[in-house]
């Protein structure tokens, strides 16, 4: 059975240990600060969808978080790993202004677990969804060495957005993914601001997206895009 002083406790214990203030850690967590006053008094349990993404936050594992021990002191960790969450979330922070639209089908913004996006199609009577995925490949490696940052964004959407043209449909969302060996705050806002400004010119939205940072697999300094 869970103890849920202990879990409480233990959660107090590691957002400590970052540096964490409740309001920071409601923050990354998309909830409310009382909520994880619940949590920490022994009041209230995360919720099971909860659990991954808070464990992920503390830097301990799941079984860890609901047994209120860290059991191994040597395990994994982000920062172990060669990521720092604080500086990821202020990578976040950067992006929120790229993310912004005056579209009123997109119903969230940036920090929910995924986008959501309105497909009510009034003026059609059996609207279908048209889905393409597009990367530019090798070509991408050059533009990011000889500083063309944001024009391959710009390339990758175009072709995106062309394949669904040709289809007889109109461009509304798009999502992009951002894999690297090391984030570079300047670097992906860069990719961002890229691929926002190229939706906007063809009056589409970036309504979301991934940034996955894998410093054992890629390279520092070397980016994949997808959209």
């Amino acid at each position: 059975m869970i103890d849920s002083s202990k879990v409480g406790s233990f959660i107090n214990e590691k957002r400590r240990e970052l540096g964490l203030t409740q309001g920071q850690l409601a923050e990354r967590l998309n909830v409310s600060f009382q909520t994880i006053s619940k949590w920490e008094n022994g009041k209230a349990y995360p919720n099971i969808e909860m659990l991954p993404d808070l464990a992920r936050t503390l830097e301990v594992s799941v079984d860890e978080l609901l047994s209120g021990t860290e059991k191994d002191q040597d395990g994994l960790s982000y920062s172990k790993a060669g990521i720092d969450i604080a500086y990821t979330d202020s990578i976040k922070s950067e992006m929120k202004k790229h993310l912004e639209t005056k579209d009123r089908r997109v119903l969230n913004g940036l920090g929910p677990f995924a986008s959501l996006y309105d497909i009510k199609f009034p003026e059609i009577k059996e609207p279908v969804l048209v889905l393409k995925s597009e990367e530019p490949g090798s070509k991408q490696k050059l533009a990011m060495e000889y500083g063309y940052t944001e024009s391959i964004c710009h390339d990758m959407i175009n072709h995106l957005l062309n394949d669904i043209v040709v289809m007889g449909a109109t461009p509304l969302a798009v999502l992009d993914t951002i894999v690297c060996g090391k984030a570079e705050k300047a670097m992906i806002s860069a990719l961002v601001k890229g691929v926002s400004d190229a939706c906007r010119e063809n009056e589409c939205s970036l309504v979301g997206g991934e940034t996955s940072i894998q410093p054992s697999v890629v390279d520092s300094g070397v980016y994949v895009l997808t959209s």
